[in-house]
Parts: structure tokens; sequence; C-alpha cells
């Protein structure tokens, strides 16, 4: 009975097929056409029900993948996937309703005969769903010629800026839309392609992830290349995990510096309170700044910090742990941007932060007045700091 039914699907569905469309930001040439796909793939009609299809069935549509299958290995890989109508009737009565699915994978292997260019690409899949984590695996996914109805091609921005009715396969300053989550009354949306950026960096050990966190400061000239929701600004930063030798490359170097990189899985999240993962990838290093190499060491006993970034110049702190790897007090550091000396301001116990910044030698840093060592609350104040001859003065001020 049921080899019956799939026959009857087949002969009602087959005619309705077509080939899909790939967006070739990157001609990607498929090395292995796909067999006789219609042997095995169970292209579904809406007379069918999600009962029927097991994780032996094959389900059909698009993913959305830069080519950049690296990840974490305390996480799992990711790919974003796009099912055509048909498959999409079976996902959404299973797993629920997505513009995307994430679909994960433990092991690269699971992904090796997929494209490493940007681009949106036509597959068959087959699925399970881990219970206990309530992930959806992949166990199978080929490139194929043939799938069913696509329902939407996606469109391109002119600028930076998107709109909040932002849709997976949108395009924007190069990168295309993989995932998006509407969260009343907030929005997250995510981006496969690489960004090529500038700024300062930090390497740093957080306990969280018992591991060194990457993050970079982009350069505001950089904005422009970034997307962004009409009317506000691109994240300011890139967070990241080590997913390579990219991240060995920066650890090795310093635990501060500047340079060119590439990172990709960028993000935008809009009015919704969340902290920030360590989610995006350093995909290259492009290039670093020799005079910063060697300028911070990195250990599990302190932390590197980018405190603010002036005009000009930037604030570093370096925080001394106890043995139970409680703050005792931190360093304050000045570094110029055009002539790179490590200049120390001094050593506290309290948080400062830029305040005001009049020119390259002149400003303020303010602190609330907490007391990390004694875990109190003082009176909040101000610092005056003046840059002059390779050294700071530094006068507090209520």
């Amino acid at each position: 009975m049921r080899n019956l039914i799939i026959v009857l699907s087949l002969l009602l569905i087959l005619p309705a097929c077509h080939s899909g469309r790939v967006i070739d930001l990157n001609t990607y040439e498929d090395q292995n056409k796909a067999q006789d796909d219609t042997e095995e793939i169970i292209m579904v009609n809406k007379e069918q029900s999600a009962e029927e299809i097991n994780s032996e069935d094959y389900l059909t549509g698009e993913i959305i993948t830069d080519g950049i299958y690296d990840f974490n290995k305390n996480t799992y890989g990711v790919i974003y996937f796009v099912p055509d109508e048909e498959s999409r009737i079976i996902m959404e009565a299973k797993y629920g309703s997505e513009e995307s699915y994430i679909l994960s994978y433990e092991d690269e292997s699971k992904v090796d005969n997929l494209p490493k260019q940007l681009g949106v690409y036509k597959v068959k899949i087959k699925i399970n769903k881990d219970e206990e984590y309530d992930y959806l695996f992949i166990n199978d996914i080929q490139l194929t010629d043939n799938i069913g109805t696509v329902l939407y091609e996606g469109k391109s921005y002119e600028t930076n800026e998107i709109y909040y009715d932002v849709k997976v396969k949108d395009t924007v300053c190069g990168l295309i839309v993989k995932w998006v989550d509407r969260t009343e009354p907030g929005i997250q949306v995510r981006f496969a392609g690489e960004i090529e950026t500038e700024g300062y960096y930090n390497i740093y050990f957080d306990e969280m992830y018992n591991a060194n966190i990457g993050k970079i400061y982009i350069d505001e000239e950089c904005y422009k290349n970034i997307p962004a929701f009409i009317g506000e600004k691109s994240s300011s930063y890139f967070l990241f995990a080590k997913t390579n030798s990219a991240f060995e490359e920066l650890e090795n170097f310093s635990a501060f510096g500047i340079g060119k990189f590439k990172n990709s899985n960028y993000s935008l999240v809009y009015n919704i309170s969340i902290g920030r993962d360590p989610n995006n990838y350093l995909t290259e290093v492009v290039s670093l700044d020799e005079n910063y190499r060697n300028m911070f060491d990195l250990n599990k006993n302190n932390s590197i910090f980018i405190r603010d970034v002036g005009s000009g110049f930037v604030i570093v702190s370096e925080t001394n742990y106890d043995e139970m790897k409680n703050p005792l007090s931190f360093d304050y550091y000045y570094i110029n941007k055009a002539n790179p000396d490590k200049l120390f301001i001094f050593t506290s116990e309290y948080y400062y932060s830029l305040k005001e910044s009049f020119n390259e030698s002149k400003f303020i840093l303010s602190s609330d007045g907490y007391n990390t060592r004694t875990n109190e609350m003082k009176e909040p104040h101000d610092v005056k700091c003046v840059v002059e001859d390779s050294r700071i003065t530094a006068e507090k001020t209520e």
C-alpha cells in the first residue's frame, strides 16, 4: 500500500518539478551530476501526511552556504536549508514553521561534497531529530538538479540598509540572508558570505567557554560595507571562537593588535535583549601590524580587554586575578594608533571607560565607583589624563 502511495505521489508531482535556481555569486560547477534523482527522492504533495516521511526519505530544497564548513569543536557545524513548497509541508508539520531550517552535523565529512563558493544550491537531504537537544541532524545531503516548487527567489538591496521585512535569500553587500527569526518585538538575521574589515582586536580567556575568545572592533570606515537595519548602525564588533588556524595566528602574534580580517556568519540583532555568543567565524587574517607583535602576553591568569577606542588611540586594560580567579586590579594602558607604544596609565581596583576625548593627548576616564576587589560601591569619579613626552599624568577629579 505504501509503495502505491509513493508511486501515485510521484505521478502527481513530477510534471510540476523544475530545475530551480542557483544564485551564482561565485560559479560552482557540479563535478558529480546527481544520478537519477527520481529513484530516491520522495517528492511529497499536499495530500501526503508528515507521518509518511521518515529519516530514510529524502526531502528537497535549497541550502544557503558560503562554503565555510569549519566549526568550533565544542559545538556543531550548521547548514541553513530552505525546503521547496512540497517538502515544506512535511517539515512544518513535523518541526514547526521556519523560513530556513538549521541542520547540524558533527563530522565535516558529511558536507565534503558541498560547494566551496557562496551561493544558493539545490539539494536533497535525509535528516533526523535529536529529541534530547531538539536539533535536526544531517544523515545525508547531496546536490541535485531536481527539486519541487521554489516559493521565493530573493531580492537585492542596493545599499547596506535592510528593512524589517527582510527574507531568507535576500542579498545585501554581497552577502545572502540565510536565517531570519522574528521574536516580537525584535528580529535576528544571519548572513552567509565573508566580510572584510579592519580594526583593533583582542584575545582573552573566557571561563564560560573554557577557551580563548576573540573580538574585533570594526573601524567606522567599514560600516558602509556591513548590513544594518535602516536607520540603525551595524554591529561594531565581531565575536568569535577558534574554528581554524587563523585564530591560532592571532594567539601567537599578540593578545592585542590591529589588522585586516575576513569574517563570516555575521548576524544582526534588533530589539531583543540577549547576550552575544562568539558565533562569528574568523576565516582569514589578511594582515597584522608588526608594531603590535608580542605587545601583550596571552595566558589564563590575565585578561586583555579593549576598554574604549578614542580619536586616534585606544585604552586597553589587563586584569590581575587571585588564585580563585577573582579580579584584584586592572592595569590601564594608552596606545596611540599612529605611534603604537604601550604607555602605562595607572593600576586601579575600579572599572574605567572613556568619558570624553579632547584630542589624542588629552582625555577623561570615568568610573561608576564599583570596587571589584572589595565588591563595594564607592563614589563615582573621573580621571583627567594628559599625554606628555611618552608618559601620562592622571589626576582624579570629583
